[in-house]
């Protein structure tokens, strides 16, 4: 007999902070709040208090949302702007400690490998392969395959990352649009350089 026990996931990102609770078969609560845990990260190489302030915020909101769902496993990850931080076990103890939960550390690759299975679930391999990209706030994973993620990638280009790094100004100026964009242009030669194959999938 399956086991249809809800599970809570928790991703913690650069710029968001996301629940998601299942039973395997079908969702029950999605919902997400904005974090900006990464904010300023690229600057000083560390979590802010205010940030990590913002997502035990969330969690304590979250966990009345795992209890009333009865949600009694959970998997917690956090992503970019945790592997980039020098301080982060600043976030990860009370996160854990709230939680009573172990928040793991996913690296890139993982979270290419797990980003590929969340968006082709459900589709019929026959359309395949599939090309999945997952534009975060401090990272974007590439992954290819049918089945499973066959080639995964990640790279150092998201939303926060290139807005702290790349604009000052609203609406931006041309110069700040064209640093972005070539420095955007150099990860994605490298990727196509590296993965031509990846040009003959259908995108997701």
């Amino acid at each position: 007999m399956a086991d249809d026990t809800p599970v809570a996931i928790l991703d913690f990102g650069t710029n968001t902070t996301r629940l998601l609770i299942t039973n395997g078969t079908s969702v029950e609560i999605r919902t997400h709040r904005v974090t900006g845990l990464g904010r300023g990260l690229g600057e000083t190489g560390r979590l802010s208090e205010e940030g990590i302030g913002r997502v035990l915020d969330a969690v304590d909101e979250f966990k009345s949302l795992i209890s009333e769902n009865g949600a009694q496993r959970i998997r917690a990850v956090a992503t970019s702007a945790a592997r980039d931080a020098v301080n982060r076990a600043d976030l990860f103890e009370p996160v854990s400690a709230a939680l009573n939960h172990e928040l793991e550390l996913l690296s890139g690759e993982e979270e290419a490998r797990y980003g590929f299975l969340g968006a082709t679930a459900g589709l019929p391999s026959t359309d395949g392969p599939f090309l999945v990209i997952d534009i975060g706030g401090g990272s974007t994973e590439f992954s290819y395959g049918t089945h499973t993620a066959e080639i995964h990638r990640s790279v150092d280009m998201g939303s926060v990352r290139f807005m702290e790094q790349f604009f000052v100004n609203d609406p931006p100026k041309p110069e700040e649009l064209s640093g972005a964009i070539q420095v955007a242009r150099l990860h994605l030669d490298d990727i196509d350089r590296d993965h031509a194959i990846m040009g003959t999938a259908k995108s997701v």
